[in-house]
Order: C-alpha cells, then sequence, then structure tokens
C-alpha cells in the first residue's frame, strides 16, 4: 500500500502536470520501428543525455518551449466537447549533477477562447451556467532530477525510444494517484475527489543528424501532449461526474522568448515577466495547478491579494 508520506515523495519527483514532463521509469531505444532494451549502463547514460539534448540544453543556458492545446470536457453518456484552449510556456536550465542531471523549470499556461484566441481572465462554465474566475498555470518550481541506475531495470530511465525514417522518437508516460491538495469535505465547489488521479503521456521528435553531432549541446524538436484529469478546481464543477481530456503540440523556442506568439509574449511581459527567465537554483516541492490555487485561496481567505 502505498503511504500519504511515499505519494508525496512521488509528487515531488514526478510533478509537472502540464506539457513539459519529466522522464521517469524504464528506458528503451532502438534503432528500427520495434523498441530494444538498452544494452549497457553507457547505452543508457548516451540515451538520457540524447533526451535532455532534445528536452533541453545540457550546456546550462537557458532553453524555452511553448504549447498549444485544446481542453476537452466528457461526461459519462455524452459526446465529448471542447471547452477552452491552452498555450503554455515554459523555462529551464539543464545542469549536470555529481549523479546525473537535474532540470530546474517553471511554466505558465494561459486558458484562451477558442473562438478568438483571447486570454482568459473570466469563464461562463456552460456545465453549471455560472461565470468563473480563471487561474493561469503558474507552476514554479517544476524541477527533476535524472540518472542512471543499474540497479533497476533497464537502468532506471522512463521513456520509449524509436529511430526510424531519420528521427528520433520518444514516448513516455505519467500515470498519477496519489491524495488531493484539495481535500472534498474542505473544498466541495474545487474537488471532486479525496485523490487526484490523472495521466499525462508525452512524445518528442528530433532529428538523427542533428543528434548525431555531439558538439551540439540541444537539438531543435517537437512534440505532442495528452493528459487525462480531473475538472480543474476553479472550474467549480464539485463531484460532477466527468473528466478532462487535453490535447496538444509544442516546440523547442530555439530563439527563446523571440520565438514565442506575440499575443503569449506580449501578455507575459506585461503580467509575468520574471517567468521568462529559467530558474537558477534548485527548490522543492514542486508546484501544481492544485497546490496553487490552494495557496491562493487560502491567502484570500487571510486577507492577502
Amino acid at each position: 500500500m502505498t503511504t500519504p508520506g511515499a505519494s508525496r515523495r512521488l509528487l515531488s519527483r514526478l510533478n509537472r502536470r502540464g506539457f513539459f514532463g519529466g522522464l521517469s521509469g524504464a528506458a528503451l531505444v532502438a534503432t528500427s520501428s520495434q523498441p530494444a532494451l538498452a544494452q549497457t549502463p553507457e547505452d543508457a547514460a548516451t540515451l538520457l543525455e540524447d533526451s535532455l539534448r532534445v528536452t533541453g540544453d545540457i550546456s546550462g543556458k537557458q532553453s524555452m518551449a511553448y504549447g498549444k492545446v485544446v481542453a476537452y470536457a466528457f461526461i459519462p453518456g455524452q459526446r465529448g466537447f471542447p471547452l477552452f484552449g491552452l498555450e503554455i510556456y515554459g523555462a529551464s536550465r539543464t545542469n549536470r549533477t555529481a549523479t546525473g542531471w537535474e532540470k530546474l523549470h517553471k511554466e505558465v499556461g494561459y486558458y484562451t477562447d477558442l473562438a478568438s484566441g483571447q486570454i482568459l481572465e473570466r469563464w461562463k462554465n456552460p456545465m453549471i451556467g455560472k461565470e468563473v474566475e480563471v487561474l493561469s498555470i503558474m507552476n514554479d518550481p517544476v524541477n527533476r532530477r535524472y540518472a542512471v541506475d543499474v540497479s533497476k531495470p533497464n537502468a532506471g530511465l522512463g521513456f520509449r525510444v524509436n529511430r526510424m525514417a531519420g528521427h528520433f522518437l520518444m514516448t513516455r508516460e505519467v500515470f498519477l494517484r496519489y491524495p488531493s491538495p484539495l481535500p472534498k469535505a474542505e473544498w466541495p465547489n474545487n474537488s471532486g475527489d479525496d485523490f487526484y488521479e490523472a495521466t499525462e503521456m508525452f512524445n518528442d521528435f528530433a532529428r538523427l543528424d542533428e543528434l548525431a553531432d555531439r558538439a551540439k549541446t540541444s537539438v531543435p524538436s517537437i512534440g505532442s501532449w495528452t493528459r487525462v484529469a480531473p475538472w480543474l478546481p476553479w472550474m467549480e464543477m464539485g463531484s460532477r461526474p466527468g473528466w478532462m481530456v487535453y490535447h496538444g503540440h509544442g516546440a523547442k523556442l530555439m530563439n527563446g522568448v523571440a520565438d514565442l506568439p506575440k499575443t503569449v509574449r506580449d501578455y507575459a511581459e506585461k503580467h509575468h515577466a520574471e517567468w521568462l527567465t529559467a530558474p537558477t537554483t534548485w527548490v522543492e516541492p514542486n508546484e501544481t495547478s492544485w497546490t496553487y490555487f490552494k495557496k491562493v485561496m487560502e491567502k484570500r481567505k487571510a486577507g492577502g491579494v
């Protein structure tokens, strides 16, 4: 049985819960369309380094990524329907450590109107017929450590790789279940369960000829993200049945902030300029939409802004 303490430690290690997730579990590598196990610790170390060159920059310089997503509602007995868009950007710094690597990361996500693309600060929830305040994703930190561990299957890494058609194709999944930061009895309008349960699925793609140049500490990449998760706390869905499915794509921003869509960049520079710079020191625990919502609400209750 998983204890609450163990669940909190798992949450600290795995929490990204968004577009730019980390790596954990078993590693697979292949030279064709069929995955095969990494053969040696050296293979696994090279594979881990390549994965970090795909998702970040192993020189320690800042890297940025951006994702564009649509969030859907699924209610038992009904056809799913779109709710709103989500545009996410993250700033990372990947550093070598004595035991492997660490990624220092923070990210912001803006929910958007699907018709206009406008960033939402309030939203009419069609499922409850009420306008609600929208809380953007403000996750800082979202840090991770990575290491090859030969005592674990496939050296302790957590992604599958195919090398085919000139591309490095990396896939990973994260299945989460841990005590919710928002217990139902304390947050009846914002939480439908005493456990947080969700699934996130990531794909990242890069060119093999780019990765073949070992002098390149970062290579261009694109990716996709799918997430199945509970209603967001600010939607005020309470215990209503159903869940959300997110589906989107993204890319590493090789030119940094300059590559952000203008609408997102302008809004970020006006409201969240400090979020355009990657962290420089390790901080924990990680932040999620649920813990951030709780902090904001508790600060308001205490008389804060």
